[in-house]
């Protein structure tokens, strides 16, 4: 897997939420969401299960999901406005918690155990509270699609009441917030099983100039982008291999050979 987080690192900046993951048919799937947090000037860090939360000097934190877990992976925020903002409407985050809801379900009656939880836990997010989702496997088991209830809960946070069914090993972000308007939610994804695309989505969330869906948040600027991995790990696996024979001490060299005369 090539270095994501240096080549293409998170966006900064006021109201920034980005999220980027791939299935495990890419490099055995990976995933992080990223926002720009009220902490400043320190670098720290902590890790509970297989969600690590990065913080940088730049106040960017960025939650990083283990690779090759099930389910769907969570990270809420919570929206403040930037005390004396220089830009009217700057947001930054404080990060609530992040968690993974197990909709793959691989014990009896797990799947539908986390689908109640899933749904019960969107139901008690409170109006306004941001949500970033992602995938680092698959969300769905490979003949048990997700249940109605799960589409449900992602239309009560902005996704359109047409988004596509999310498949096996199918990468899938997504950001928004509870009360937010269907439709208006910003999704990614490769609606192809066993895809090898990278799926990111960049976006600007700011104090909106208008309150009626009650939340007062909205969109300032979106980014959604693709990448098929399959290349990119080729040329970086090629890349690597060139950089390990340019280590190599060279052979020596044979002795000449003196003519018989």
């Amino acid at each position: 897997m090539t270095n994501r987080s240096s080549e293409a690192p998170p966006p900064i900046g006021n109201g920034s939420v980005a999220v980027e993951c791939n299935g495990y048919a890419a490099g055995r799937g990976s995933g992080w969401v990223s926002f720009q947090g009220v902490t400043r000037g320190v670098t720290k860090g902590s890790k509970e299960g297989h969600h690590q939360l990065e913080v940088t000097k730049s106040g960017v934190e960025v939650v990083h999901f283990a690779k090759n877990k099930v389910g769907i992976h969570v990270v809420e925020l919570e929206a403040i406005t930037k005390p004396k903002p220089k830009t009217a409407g700057a947001m930054e985050f404080k990060f609530v918690s992040s968690q993974t809801f197990n909709l793959y379900g691989n014990a009896s009656g797990l799947t539908e155990k986390e689908t109640g939880r899933w749904c019960k836990w969107v139901a008690k997010r409170p109006m306004g509270r941001i949500v970033a989702v992602c995938i680092t496997d698959t969300a769905m088991a490979k003949t048990r699609p997700l249940k109605a209830e799960v589409y449900e809960a992602l239309h009560d946070l902005g996704a359109d009441k047409s988004l596509r069914l999310i498949g096996y090993r199918e990468p899938f972000a997504f950001v928004g917030w509870k009360g937010l308007k269907q439709g208006k939610g910003v999704v990614g994804q490769d609606p192809k099983k066993q895809s090898k695309t990278l799926v990111r989505i960049e976006t600007t969330v700011r104090k909106g100039t208008s309150n009626r869906d009650g939340t007062g948040l909205e969109f300032q600027e979106v980014k959604q982008d693709e990448v098929k991995l399959l290349g990119a790990l080729s040329a970086a696996k090629k890349k690597q291999s060139q950089k390990k024979r340019a280590a190599l001490p060279s052979p020596p060299l044979s002795p000449k050979k003196k003519k018989l005369g």
